[in-house]
């Protein structure tokens, strides 16, 4: 299907007649806290839709990049049906609206009443998006990215717009067993022989621990060493630290604190630690039977080959498992240790919907930028060339800063 296709503004004030909503456009967060805190205990939606996760992301960088919420409320009566965290973005004079997260959500998507999401069509989201366009002012295209095609085994309402594949995919794990069936089931005998072998090698060094972080000063300083790791690994993989932006740090620390102010899983952590060093480090939270890893780091020395990520995660699978969760997920980017252990796809979608002239060119463009990038994606030998340019990029910018010629360099 078409990703761009033009949202008409509504004739009359009949937006969303067809699934009998009231239609609230929320301009700040204050409006819609305590309607939106109430909500999440039931409803359909990622952990990335937690208030407390895109406040903190609004507070800490949205406001940085000049993006001005826009949140939508559908009601029916006095009840929520749907909440659509959104947001304006400038793009130059264009005024384009997205999901509120920017790229700290993996899964961009509303909040449901489980009933109302089979009942909303096409002509209803249309219809919605024109009505809170008009409230806002001025919006020339939405340019809604990431959107699993379902969510808990309800299909995402916005999948009914005119849309294309996202560059990647993302991968989840059902846990609908214990956690060593779980384990059998997706680890090969080849896999179970190389858990043995870590584990004997890292009992030469006294063994392993793992721990879940339940203090929040604890948290505080591992969320450190977490930054700590990986920009040590970014620079090795001459990628750009996205961690870097102003205000990310704050971001993650704030979460730890709402953890501990609310007890909402908005943040919770787990490390791995050998010798006493820690050597991994596990950062998610989760919602409604859902667990959404956010990040996750290890400590690039000589216990890296022992790969103390993978251990790490296994006793997060463990304790999502004892903790009754449904399922545990990855998040977005194709890698070998996410298909070693998840066996669901997850497929994205993308839509870009015009409501003026220009929004329609934006549109156009971007809808082909994100065909190109998913082109180069999930092609293994145009990715494989794009991380070596990555390498070779890292090598020179090393050079450059030793004032030494890039072939003195080691390979």
């Amino acid at each position: 299907m078409l990703a761009v296709d033009e949202i008409s503004p509504p004739e009359t004030s009949q937006s969303a007649r067809r699934a009998a909503l009231d239609i609230a456009v929320h301009r700040d967060f204050a409006t819609i806290e305590e309607t939106w805190r109430r909500f999440e205990a039931h409803a359909v939606m990622s952990p990335y839709q937690r208030f407390d996760f895109l406040h903190a992301w609004h507070h800490h960088l949205g406001r940085r990049r000049g993006i001005a919420p826009l949140v939508i409320e559908g009601r029916r009566g006095t009840e929520t049906g749907f909440i659509w965290p959104m947001g304006i973005s400038a793009h130059g004079p264009l005024r384009i609206g997205v999901w509120l997260g920017g790229p700290y959500t993996n899964y961009n998507m509303g909040l449901y009443d489980a009933a109302l999401m089979p009942r909303l069509t096409r002509e209803d989201i249309t219809a919605i998006l024109a009505e809170a366009a008009g409230a806002a002012g001025r919006i020339d295209a939405f340019a809604l990215i990431n959107q699993p095609e379902a969510w808990g085994g309800r299909t995402n309402p916005f999948l009914a717009l005119p849309h294309q594949p996202s560059p990647s995919f993302a991968y989840s794990l059902t846990l609908d067993a214990g956690f060593e069936e779980i384990l059998t089931r997706r680890r090969h005998a080849r896999t179970r022989k190389k858990m043995r072998w870590q584990n004997r090698k890292l009992a030469e060094f006294g063994g392993y621990d793992s721990e879940q972080i339940t203090d929040a000063a604890a948290a505080h300083r591992i969320l450190d060493i977490f930054f700590e790791q990986k920009r040590a690994r970014f620079a090795q993989l001459g990628i750009t630290n996205s961690l870097d932006e102003p205000g990310a740090h704050a971001f993650f620390h704030d979460l730890i604190d709402r953890r501990a102010r609310t007890g909402n899983p908005v943040l919770d952590l787990a490390v791995l630690r050998v010798a006493g060093k820690i050597r991994a480090i596990y950062g998610g939270g989760s919602a409604n039977g859902r667990y959404s890893c956010y990040f996750n780091s290890i400590r690039m020395d000589d216990m890296a080959r022992f790969s103390p990520g993978e251990l790490l995660q296994n006793d997060v699978i463990k304790a999502c498992c004892a903790q009754g969760l449904e399922s545990f997920d990855l998040g977005i980017g194709e890698a070998q240790y996410k298909t070693a252990i998840c066996e669901n796809i997850d497929p994205l979608f993308d839509c870009f919907a015009p409501l003026t002239g220009a929004g329609r060119a934006f549109c156009a463009v971007e809808a082909s930028a994100y065909r190109i990038k998913r082109s180069v994606k999930q092609n293994r030998r145009a990715w494989a060339i794009v991380k070596r340019l990555r390498q070779i990029r890292r090598a020179i910018s090393a050079a450059r800063a030793a004032d030494l010629p890039p072939d003195s360099q080691p390979d």
